[in-house]
């Protein structure tokens, strides 16, 4: 039992922090990783926005949109994403420079 509450704490610790480096403000001219509930058509909200997806994948909670400025972060924040973190530092923690 304490064994799974070190394990428990560790990955709470490690997820912490994780968020935290990348939770950082996000600028509207880079690309965004918007986190949308799984229930919604990531297509169909970005639509609604005027914006479009990067990539051909998208992850069950994510996916980077192409913003242009600070009014398509709020346009998502409207339209129903969860938050956005900056999609450059997730492109350089998969060693993706110069985004």
């Amino acid at each position: 039992m304490q064994h799974i509450f070190s394990v428990i704490a560790t990955v709470l610790a490690f997820g912490l922090t994780l968020v935290t480096v990348l939770s950082g403000p996000v600028r509207g001219e880079t690309p965004t990783l918007a986190i949308i509930p799984p229930w919604e058509d990531a297509d169909q909200m970005l639509a609604r926005v005027g914006l479009t997806r990067i990539g051909p994948l998208r992850a069950p909670f994510g996916t980077l949109v192409d913003t242009r400025s600070e009014a398509d972060l709020i346009a998502l924040s409207h339209a129903g994403v969860w938050f956005v973190l900056d999609g450059s530092k997730i492109a350089q923690l998969c060693g993706i420079e110069n985004v």
